[in-house]
């Protein structure tokens, strides 16, 4: 049975060109279940649109900074640690070659969903990794965030 974990973090102040979320894939491969943002900014009164972007990095990546590591949970509470590592908000983006990546328009005050398919779900093998990252925000703001994450074992 494989093993499902959830990779979250709240109200974090989020500007343009940032890593919202990095998972770096450890022994085991790991497929993308689900991921959301969406704005935590009661007092934002601008429309604002950005761009949210999920991408597949190849070795040698290079981990960001500026941002903290996170600690996947597991869904059951009898599932071990997860294999892969995960970061939030790194002002300083990972760096690899990226390939695979899907990008979608975002509204600040909806957020995104994304939520595909058994099919459509992307799949990282070991020393890839998977990063979640905006671009053209014109204004900073808190966003909350999370990924769904399942171990292929």
């Amino acid at each position: 049975m494989s093993r499902i974990y959830n990779v979250s973090t709240v109200a974090q102040f989020l500007v343009s060109n940032m890593d919202v979320l990095e998972i770096f894939v450890g022994s085991i491969p790991v497929k993308l279940r689900e991921f959301y943002i969406v704005s935590d900014n009661g007092t934002q009164n601008t429309e604002q649109s950005f761009a949210a972007i999920i991408s597949r990095l190849a070795p040698p990546i290079t981990p960001g900074s500026g941002g903290q590591a996170v600690t996947p949970v597991p869904l059951r509470s009898t599932d071990s640690a997860a294999s892969f590592t995960a970061r939030a908000f790194d002002t300083t983006p990972t760096t690899g070659t990226s390939y695979g990546d899907i990008a979608s328009g975002v509204n600040i005050f909806n957020g995104w969903h994304y939520c595909p398919t058994e099919d459509l779900c992307m799949v990282f093998q070991p020393g890839e990794a998977l990063v979640i990252s905006t671009g053209g925000l014109t204004s900073g703001t808190n966003f909350s965030a999370y990924v769904t994450i399942e171990e292929l074992a």
